[in-house]
């Protein structure tokens, strides 16, 4: 029998993001405060970190410098080692070119995949020796099929590439556990808007849960969504420990805490361990003199949230993004009067179907839920045609 097992597990922090041209990182700092806090109390047995640990493949030294800071904490306060891998946002080499040096320190980065160095080779901490961790950090489709060129037929997709490289998973011993770390969407999860939407169009960057059945437990990146895979609790996303756009603001940012029992094959216990934003990310929605009421009534903690305003005056509005930032500072977006920005973008993909009245017209009836009236068609067609006239002749009349 293998001994009991507790695994921290976090991904997708986005060092030195940046939101509506808001930088973050005094947000995630405070975050990560946070996690040091849970590893100081909790002593697991390691913390796994499934990716995108920066934001940009060109980290900014402030980012760097953040979680430099977060490493030294960590491994001063809590002697607790830590596993990475790099997301599609890393550059590899920005996470992993000091793993020799690192893992003095209890730091254990993972490379991508190139071909030389198999990301299935397992790991094992010192401290674990009935535990085996395989890194599977965001495996690009034309890296693994440049790097396995003798495969037939080739890899296309990310499931194929993922199904080529689990078949050099050595065989199981019964006596150790197998924990995975995994960059992918695995099928089934939830989306925000947060993620790079190329890579779930089409179901081409999707790959199955079946995938991940030789692990005991899989630590997923790549969604920010905090949520499970299937009914097991084996495979999870921590989510992001940040909300990074608007629709995220309902969610409740966590850790995933994963105990297992002393059986290798046993299914772990799932906690999710909440984390406390800085500043929370909100939407409201109303008349601009409604909201600015209802933020008469808020405390200074809420007034300091980031905030999206989506209007729903039906008239033209005097200033409305300087009279809302005077009570909400920390305002980021103001969005038009009833604006569906996915029907607009639907007519606008075929201009060459519609006029440029008709684009108008149904623009207008979207903003303002109502049609031109006449005086406005009659408005509409004096500016088109003077649009349309050339610009010599314009420049004359004037």
């Amino acid at each position: 029998m293998t001994r009991g097992l507790r695994l921290v597990h976090t991904s997708d922090w986005h060092l030195g993001k940046t939101v509506f041209f808001r930088n973050l990182l005094e947000d995630q700092r405070h975050v990560l405060a946070q996690i040091l806090k849970h590893c100081e109390t909790l002593r697991p047995d390691a913390l796994l970190i499934s990716g995108d640990l920066y934001d940009t493949p060109l980290a900014t030294a402030d980012a760097m410098r953040a979680f430099q800071d977060f490493a030294l904490e960590l491994k001063g306060r809590c002697g607790v080692p830590m596993v990475l891998i790099p997301g599609n946002h890393d550059h590899p080499g920005r996470v992993t070119h000091l793993a020799p040096f690192l893992e003095s320190s209890g730091i254990h980065a993972a490379p991508s995949f190139d071909g030389t160095s198999a990301p299935l080779k397992p790991l094992r901490l010192p401290a674990l020796p009935d535990t085996e961790f395989y890194a599977l950090p965001y495996l690009d489709p034309e890296r693994v099929r440049a790097a396995l060129s003798g495969l037939e037929p080739p890899p296309k997709d990310h499931e194929a590439a993922l199904a080529a490289v689990l078949k050099a998973l050595p065989p199981a011993d019964p006596k150790v556990r197998r924990i995975a770390l995994a960059h992918a969407f695995v099928r089934g999860g939830t989306v925000s808007d947060s993620e790079e939407p190329l890579c779930f169009s089409g179901g081409l960057g999707d790959v199955p849960e079946a995938l991940f059945e030789p692990f005991a437990y899989t630590a997923l990146g790549h969604l920010h969504r905090p949520q499970s895979i299937g009914a097991s609790g084996r495979l999870r996303y921590s989510g992001s420990p940040l909300a990074y756009s608007f629709d995220e603001g309902g969610q409740v940012k966590s850790l995933t805490l994963a105990e297992f029992p002393e059986d290798p094959l046993g299914a772990p216990r799932i906690t999710a361990l909440p984390l406390e934003p800085l500043r929370r990310m909100r939407r409201i929605r109303g008349t601009l003199e409604s909201l600015l009421a209802a933020a008469a009534g808020e405390g200074p903690q809420a007034r300091a949230d980031y905030i999206q305003a989506v209007l729903e005056d039906a008239t033209a509005l005097r200033a409305p993004v300087e009279r809302l930032r005077e009570r909400y500072p920390n305002l980021l977006d103001v969005v038009p009067p009833r604006l569906d920005k996915g029907r607009v973008r639907g007519a606008a993909a075929s201009p060459q179907r519609r006029s440029l009245k008709e684009l108008f017209e149904e623009f207008h009836l979207q903003a303002l839920e109502r049609p031109l009236s006449a005086e406005e068609r009659e408005l509409v067609d004096l500016a088109l045609a003077d649009a349309a006239r050339p610009a010599d002749e314009t420049q004359a009349e004037r």
